[in-house]
């Protein structure tokens, strides 16, 4: 099977279109392709439609002795219109305040609609060379005419955006005439792009603003629907600045700088703020260059038609004088990430999460991190749990943009591939190293999104996420899917040894490596059974996701929205999730899996369902038939009466654990084995947590040695509202202590049903659960 790939120029249209032989006996460049290759740079413009809404349409230049044509992007959004044309930072034009006003409705003007209405039967020429061109044949209305040759659209190859559009590829592939040169008679349309990255804009503009019921000028930040007001600037306000034009206009240079403001988005004025625009918002004192520990920020607001201090009293020179400099607070958010905030008596200030970008808004408005006795993590969990959000005031948040985006490269694999994807022959540093050398992306990357599409596979050796060979700048990953487009990926049976042999021990799906940040989201990680089923096994020879961290135990990973398992339950996985060294985030994320679901060794585990309890679920032994004939492990041995090898839910010494409103299915709920918190903390907190065996009542496997909660070793283990029914054990303990014991408590009183030994608890542990009768 043929891999075609595709970045920026096009390798991937020689391959695909069986075209490499053919470039090489080229010797001349055609007229036709040499104006292709001109730099013909489009033009976007905006109108409105009869019925209110925004629309765009697009200048296309045609070279030099021809008139430029005019194309209506019909149904295509401002995101559509910029991608398509590589035009990311230059402004949209008013298209009344242009010479094409009158030209829309003309017949001349092209129609290029989102999605692309090309017919399906259009043909298509492609090129080889990779400077070259694609031919599109392009009719408008009811057809080209009959006995009249075709216009066809002419595509710049480098124009990738363009060629995906109008599924060039895709349409080659399909017909045996694409590899012809394009009929020499017809009308060439020659479409074009800029070269510019998405990531030299990052979407700010600046303005001034006067209100006239404060008499006061001000700086008006904008991104999207946030609007942020600057009062002042590095100790100089606004207002005075427009008395001083050399001293203005250096102030703005460095604020276009610091936000990344291009030359082709001009700052101006935005004209009279009412009253009303300014009341109740946070009028802010901001540094650019002096934001030293010495910079004691004057912020504002407007109370009853005057200027007063945000913190303080106002003194003179419209300082502010208070003791207390301004503070946030960091909040442990439930999907595992971190809330920053500052309560104002203006509202919330919501700071933004923006990577290692070291020009925050914190620095810049003089805030610092709060010296209150931070909660612990569990402890911070709990709180996030127990309030869903973090508290509120009554006055509106104003949540931040970032000052400079996470420099992020984004890789959609769908559109890198034609055939299928496997992400077993995806080596991941190769192709960031290529994006960034075709300017798909940046280089120095922070961030990496790698989007799978709607489905992949992965059939051979595991897809590796290793830190040593990626940038040193990276620090997260993002993989999956998109919001409201989930992707799919199919694993199969794994080979092993020099003959393919059969493993006999599970190997990693997905495997990480290093202290990176890794976020699996939108996706779905299915099992492929063996047309052949090996030996009667009844799992597949994989571990679904292996992580290790680094020597600083930094990892993250993170699913959010991301199922390991097939619902049908027909072949599972092996084993679910195993990390160590790291941290764990499963948030509204099922695992279903044959033997251990989820294992965590070494770093905090934080398992949530939100808002609805019982979303999430763990599951061992999800198999769509249990019976005691599947009981073998991968190398043939029998595993009837080793319940133990059965659990959903492993935490080993180092674990610090939180799990929120999930459901644990499986012969053994959890299996602790950790050690006890610093000052006697929490090591395992469970609130409006279900657990059951996972089996019909009516099963005879493990009926009497299924726990619930498995206890090796000490620790404070606390089970707040658990539900629990069908074990033969709530709770099972050594049957000597050798030194410290576990203390188990339930509290908040839940019905358990179907419990075999419902007083029996043997071994050594404090179990605090008087319903339970004594042990």
């Amino acid at each position: 099977m043929k891999r075609f790939w595709m970045y920026g120029v096009v390798p991937f249209l020689l391959a695909g279109c069986g075209l490499q032989e053919e470039a090489e006996s080229h010797t001349a460049v055609s007229e036709e392709r040499a104006l292709a290759q001109t730099p013909l740079i489009p033009k976007l413009f905006s109108y409105e439609t009869t019925s209110g809404a925004t629309a765009y349409a697009v200048e296309l230049p045609q070279g030099e002795g021809r008139a430029s044509r005019l194309a209506r992007l019909n149904g295509c959004t401002e995101a559509n219109a910029r991608r398509l044309f590589r035009i990311y930072a230059d402004p949209i034009t008013l298209l009344r305040d242009s010479p094409w006003q009158d030209q829309l409705n003309d017949p001349s003007t092209l129609v290029l609609s989102c999605p692309d209405t090309t017919a399906s039967g259009a043909r298509v020429f492609v090129e080889s060379l990779t400077l070259g061109s694609s031919y599109l044949e392009y009719s408008q209305g009811s057809g080209t005419d009959a006995g009249q040759p075709s216009s066809f659209l002419v595509i710049p190859n480098r124009c990738g955006e363009l060629i995906f559009h109008f599924q060039v590829p895709q349409r080659a592939a399909q017909q045996e005439t694409s590899r012809e040169p394009p009929p020499a008679t017809g009308e060439r349309i020659y479409l074009s792009c800029k070269r510019d990255r998405p990531v030299e804009y990052s979407g700010w503009e600046l303005n001034t603003a006067y209100t006239r019921s404060l008499d006061r000028y001000v700086y008006v930040l904008t991104r999207g629907a946030s609007t942020v007001l600057l009062d002042a600037v590095d100790g100089l306000t606004v207002t005075d600045l427009q008395w001083d034009e050399a001293k203005r206009v250096e102030v703005q240079d460095r604020l276009r700088a610091l936000f990344m403001i291009p030359d082709s988005v001009p700052s101006g004025w935005t004209g009279e703020l009412k009253y009303q625009d300014v009341a109740g918002r946070p009028l802010f004192d901001f540094c650019v260059d002096h934001c030293g520990t010495d910079f004691k920020p004057a912020h504002k607001k407007v109370v009853d038609g005057a200027i007063s201090c945000l913190q303080g009293e106002l003194g003179a020179g419209e300082s502010c004088t208070y003791a207390t400099p301004f503070t946030y607070e960091e909040r442990q958010q439930l999907d595992g990430t971190i809330r920053r905030d500052a309560q104002l008596s203006t509202g919330a200030l919501v700071f933004p999460a923006c990577g290692g970008a070291t020009e925050t808004w914190q620095k810049h408005l003089g805030f610092t991190h709060g010296t209150s006795t931070a909660a612990s993590w569990l402890g911070a969990m709990k709180a996030a749990y127990g309030t869903g959000t973090p508290p509120s005031s009554s006055s509106p948040a104003l949540a931040l943009p970032c000052i400079q985006e996470q420099t992020t490269c984004r890789i959609d694999l769908s559109q890198l591939i034609l055939d299928e994807i496997d992400l077993s022959k995806l080596e991941l540093s190769s192709e960031l190293e290529r994006a960034i050398r075709t300017r798909q992306c940046p280089s120095g990357p922070e961030a990496l999104e790698v989007v799978i599409g709607p489905g992949a596979v992965l059939r051979d050796t595991p897809f590796r996420v290793d830190a040593s060979t990626l940038p040193s700048s990276l620090k997260t990953l993002r993989i999956g899917g998109e919001a409201g487009a989930r992707s799919v990926l199919l694993v199969a049976e794994p080979r092993c040894g020099t003959g393919a042999g059969v493993c006999t021990a599970a190997v990693p799906a997905i495997q990480v490596e290093g202290d990176l940040e890794v976020e699996l989201r939108y996706l779905d990680m299915r099992p492929i059974p063996p047309t052949t089923p090996v030996a009667s096994r009844p799992a597949l020879a994989r571990v679904a996701v292996r992580a290790r961290g680094g020597t600083g135990q930094k990892l993250m990973l993170r699913l959010r929205d991301a199922d390991i398992g097939d619902a049908t339950r027909a072949y599972p996985f092996y084993a679910g999730v195993d990390i160590a060294g790291g941290s764990l985030a499963l948030y509204n994320s099922d695992v279903l899996a044959f033997t251990s679901a989820v294992e965590a060794e070494q770093g905090t585990v934080s398992i949530v369902s939100w808002p609805q309890t019982g979303q999430l679920k763990l599951v061992s032994l999800a198999h769509a038939n249990p019976s005691s004939g599947i009981l073998i492990d991968l190398d043939g041995r029998s595993l009837s009466g080793t319940v133990d090898r059965f659990r959903a839910l492993t935490l080993k010494p180092g674990t610090q654990t939180f799990i929120g409103g999930a459901t644990l299915q499986g012969p053994v709920g959890i299996l602790w084995s950790g050690i006890p918190q610093p000052g006697g903390e929490d090591a395992l907190w469970s609130k409006r947590t279900t657990f059951s065996k996972g089996l019909p009542s009516t099963s005879t496997l493990f009926r009497t040695e299924a726990t619930m909660l498995r206890v090796r070793s000490a620790g404070r283990l606390v089970f707040d509202a658990a539900s629990v029914s069908n074990f033969a054990y709530v709770v099972r303990c050594p049957a000597q202590a050798s030194g410290e014991q576990a203390l188990v408590q339930f509290v908040v009183p839940q019905p358990m049903t179907d419990i075999r030994y419902p007083k029996a608890s043997p071994g050594a542990c404090q179990l605090e659960a008087p319903w339970m009768g004594t042990p």
